[in-house]
């Protein structure tokens, strides 16, 4: 988890597998606002609002497990806040209620 302390609506949380091999697989970032980038014109990724990266089986057949290019936008959160909640639902935390107590937010997304 991360978040600029300028730019509030710039933040990141994200889950990375350990393999035992070594290697760090990024799944999933979901993101805030940190501006337009435009890597492939044909597939753009968009980074102007909230969105979420996910990584696909072909980026893991490549070998590119640091940074996930897919990403869709979102209107599931609006703040960092709000994503921590979203995502600790997503991913199916177990007893996320016991270690964060402003779980009111998380009804809605319900």
């Amino acid at each position: 988890m991360r978040q600029n302390l300028d730019f509030h609506e710039n933040f990141s949380i994200g889950l990375i597998y350990h393999a035992l091999d070594g290697r760090k697989i990024h799944l999933l970032r979901m993101n805030g606002n940190h501006g337009e980038t435009v890597e492939n014109p044909l597939r753009p990724s968009p980074h102007f609002g909230y969105h979420i990266h996910k990584i696909t089986p072909e980026e893991i057949a490549d070998g590119a497990y640091y940074e996930p290019k897919f990403s869709q936008l979102t209107n599931k959160y609006e703040s960092f806040d709000q994503v921590i909640y979203y995502f600790l639902k997503y991913v199916n935390i177990v007893d996320y209620s016991s270690y964060f107590k402003n779980t009111d937010q998380l009804s809605i997304f319900d």
